[in-house]
């Protein structure tokens, strides 16, 4: 994932378009124009119709290309079936949301229920994923979760806690991440209050690599509302 989604989008088109199906035995492309007539349907669908997706053009001649290729691949007053919802989706996040969770007292009693290999984690609110990290440091999970687990007036190790801090007690990120702290006692104990009514799950994974590559993959299809990096 870049900070360019025209250049996201090209890549994702790219793999797309390589992509091969089996028929009758044998390997051949995948069918790439349907693909994209789909995935540009949905986006149509996630804005509101094909007028508000060419809103900033609308005469131009790619508009109208546009506009009959969305139109001749949903059939009108269908567009919501075509909808991609905003949400954590694809085989990362279904592995993730599958995943064993934990409350934040049980771990800190027993630190040893987490693994100390890398992996991938999820910090969940009300069922929902809130938050995503991976551990690809020295002491794997364990060490990654052991900050987000903290109760101390330092926040500056833990991106988890110092979203928290910004998202809820509206608090500017270069105070709640200043060292030495900044925050008062009040402060964060209201910060910790509310991650104690979290929940946390992990996936493992065998090397370092492996957790930025499923990192990627999570944060690439959808990102939790306190990613805000």
């Amino acid at each position: 994932m870049t900070l360019d989604p025209a250049v996201d989008a090209v890549r994702s088109l790219t793999d797309a378009a390589r992509q091969t199906r089996l028929r009758s035995g044998a390997l051949e492309p995948a069918d790439f124009a349907g693909t994209a007539a789909a995935v540009l349907a949905s986006v149509a669908a996630n804005v509101g119709g094909v007028e508000q997706l060419l809103a900033g053009r609308p005469g131009s001649w790619e508009a109208d290309l546009i506009r009959q290729l969305v139109t001749g691949t949903t059939p009108p007053g269908q567009e919501d079936t075509d909808r991609v919802p905003d949400g954590p989706h694809g085989q990362h996040w279904a592995e993730l949301l599958a995943a064993d969770r934990h409350d934040p007292e049980t771990l800190r009693t027993d630190p040893s229920l987490i693994t100390t290999m890398p992996g991938v984690y999820a910090w969940f609110r009300d069922g929902e994923p809130i938050y995503a990290g991976r551990a690809a440091s020295k002491g794997g999970l364990r060490h990654r979760l052991g900050q987000h687990l903290g109760v101390n007036l330092d926040l500056s190790h833990s991106t988890f806690r110092a979203w928290v801090a910004v998202h809820e007690l509206h608090l500017p990120r270069k105070t709640v991440r200043a060292r030495p702290p900044q925050l008062t006692a009040a402060q964060v104990e209201a910060v910790n209050d509310w991650v104690d009514g979290c929940e946390v799950g992990w996936v493992q994974q065998p090397s370092v690599a492996a957790a930025k590559r499923f990192e990627h993959g999570l944060l690439y299809a959808w990102a939790p509302p306190l990613n805000d990096d």
